[in-house]
C-alpha cells in the first residue's frame, strides 16, 4: 500500500484506509480467511481515488513489491488450518461456493481460463470447466442483465471518451468536456450524463442516445473483462 500511495499521491488517509480494507477483505477470501476473521465483504462502490489506488496496489503486487501481507495471510492460513478453521479452497485459491454450479457456468471463465485472476500483461490462470464453482461465481451475463447494471455508465469507469468524427460531437455538444485527459462525457456523482434511470425494473439504466454512442461504448461487450471489471468496482461483483 505505500508504494501504491507514492505513485498516487492524491489519495488522501481515508481513501487509503478504504482500499486497504478492500484489499485486505479480497486477500483473506482468495486464501480462505474471510470466516476465520470474521470480516464482512466491503460491497459499497469505491470513489475514483480508491480505484486508482486498489489499481496501483495491483500494480506493486504484480511487480512483486509488496510480498509481505502476502506471507502474513499465508501464515495465518497456516494457523487455521492446525485448527481446524480453515474455509474449503477453491483450485484458483478461492473459497468454495454452496452451490451446485462449476466454472463453465461463471461469467468470469473464458476460453479455458478464470477473468478473476488475470493481472496486467497476463491472461488468467487455466481453469478446468469441470471445478465446481467458487465463492466468485455468477451466472454468465446477457444483454438483458445491462438494464438493471449500468456499472461501465456509473462508478465502474471515470469517464466515456469521444474521439474525433464520432457522432456524439454533433448531436450532443453540450455533454462534452475537454481537460488534460481529452475529450469526454464527464460523471458527475458517479454517473454518466448522458445515463438514464435508476436499475429498477420500471427504470433500468439506459443511454439517453444510444445510437450515438461513443466507439469506447459501443466495444465493451457485455460479459467482457471490461464488464466484469466494471461491476466488481461497483459491487455487483466480488
Amino acid at each position: 500500500m505505500a508504494t501504491a500511495a507514492r505513485w498516487c499521491p492524491d489519495a488522501t488517509e481515508s481513501v487509503r484506509e478504504a482500499a486497504a480494507r478492500r484489499l485486505t477483505h479480497e486477500t483473506a477470501a482468495m486464501h480462505g480467511l474471510s470466516r476465520f476473521l470474521g470480516w464482512a465483504p466491503v460491497v459499497s462502490p469505491p470513489g475514483f481515488q480508491e480505484r486508482e489506488l486498489s489499481d496501483a496496489v495491483e500494480q506493486a503486487m504484480h511487480l512483486e513489491l509488496a510480498r509481505s501481507p502476502i506471507q502474513i495471510l499465508d501464515r495465518l492460513r497456516n494457523d487455521a488450518a492446525s485448527q481446524g478453521l480453515l474455509d474449503p479452497v477453491h483450485p484458483l485459491g478461492f473459497g468454495m461456493a454452496a452451490i451446485s454450479e462449476s466454472c463453465r457456468t461463471c461469467a468470469w471463465y473464458s476460453l479455458g481460463r478464470c477473468l478473476q485472476t488475470f493481472r496486467p500483461g497476463k491472461p488468467g490462470r487455466k481453469t478446468d470447466p469441470t471445478w465446481p464453482a467458487c465463492v466468485r461465481w455468477e451466472p454468465v451475463l446477457t444483454d438483458d442483465s445491462c438494464g438493471a447494471c449500468g456499472a461501465c455508465c456509473r462508478e465502474g469507469y471515470s469517464l466515456a471518451p469521444v474521439k474525433r468524427g464520432e457522432a456524439m460531437r454533433k448531436a450532443h455538444p453540450e455533454w462534452i468536456r475537454e481537460s488534460p485527459l481529452g475529450a469526454h462525457l464527464p460523471r458527475p456523482d458517479g454517473r454518466c450524463v448522458a445515463l438514464a434511470g435508476d436499475g429498477s425494473p420500471d427504470a433500468p439504466w439506459r443511454c439517453r442516445d444510444y445510437p450515438v454512442r461513443m466507439r469506447a461504448c459501443a466495444e465493451l461487450a457485455t460479459g467482457s473483462k471490461a464488464c466484469l471489471i466494471a461491476r466488481r468496482r461497483v459491487g455487483s461483483s466480488r
